[in-house]
């Protein structure tokens, strides 16, 4: 089903639109912060280097915070005429679950394809001190249900229910895959492309179900799938090479 549009009134209104300017606009200072070009504001703000757990910890709680906690909190202490429904904080219907469970498993089996290829083990993952011990998986497991949780609740949540009374479906597809995209400007073309194309799958799956758990559930797939494929093939990689060492 679709949700219904947000039933508040024109103040209300303005003020929640103002919430998600500034949602926005933290996302896009996050990524100038985290993925810049220039290093000044990483050695000013002594963010450690890329590829160290310390990083990506750090980025994926500082995303939580600016993408779902401080929104989250100030549309609960200004807005409480909102409720968790109508930003799609609830759970979908028992139908969904057949076709959420193919979607999921086709996002593992495309990941089992493709996470082994150079252009994915350039950036993936993301924690590139290899081998891992348990509670570093613990630790990527952990943060990146943190991380993810905020950036559906910005993504598949305030640019999409807000959205739909004033734009329709397919105006708020629209801006939701343009902010989508911007979003991922520092990423390869492909990761892009692909970004693209799964994001207006979250945005429709939201949308007909009222509820942003399935594209919570699908990025978080997503994004255990990509990196338990891309360790992995990191690890035979990385065994190879010492083979061959050996051998010399």
């Amino acid at each position: 089903m679709i949700d219904h549009p947000i039933k508040t009134n024109m103040s209300d209104n303005r003020t929640l639109f103002v919430f998600i300017f500034f949602s926005v606009l933290f996302f896009m200072i996050f990524i100038f912060l985290f993925y810049g070009k220039h290093a000044w504001e990483r050695k000013l703000l002594r963010i450690p280097d890329s590829g160290s757990l310390q990083r990506v910890v750090l980025e994926r709680i500082t995303g939580f915070f600016l993408f779902g906690f401080l929104p989250g909190m100030a549309i609960l202490h200004f807005l409480p005429g909102i409720r968790a429904a109508d930003l799609g904080l609830v759970l979908p219907g028992r139908g969904w679950l057949f076709p959420a469970l193919v979607f999921w498993l086709m996002i593992i089996t495309f990941m089992a394809l493709y996470a082994g290829k150079p252009a994915l083990l350039a950036h993936y993952p993301q924690i590139r001190k290899i081998p891992w011990g348990k509670n570093v998986q613990m630790i990527n497991i952990f943060t990146w249900i943190l991380y993810l949780a905020g950036y559906e609740f910005l993504f598949r949540g305030l640019l999409v229910f807000p959205l739909l009374g004033r734009f329709g479906i397919t105006g708020t597809l629209l801006i939701n895959i343009i902010v989508y995209a911007l979003a991922h400007v520092h990423k390869d073309k492909r990761e892009i492309a692909g970004a693209g194309v799964f994001g207006i799958f979250l945005v429709l799956m939201t949308i007909y179900s009222g509820s942003v758990w399935l594209s919570f559930m699908s990025h978080l797939t997503l994004a255990l799938s990509n990196d338990y494929f891309s360790y992995r093939a990191h690890r035979k990689i990385r065994g190879l090479k010492q083979k061959e060492h050996e051998s010399l």
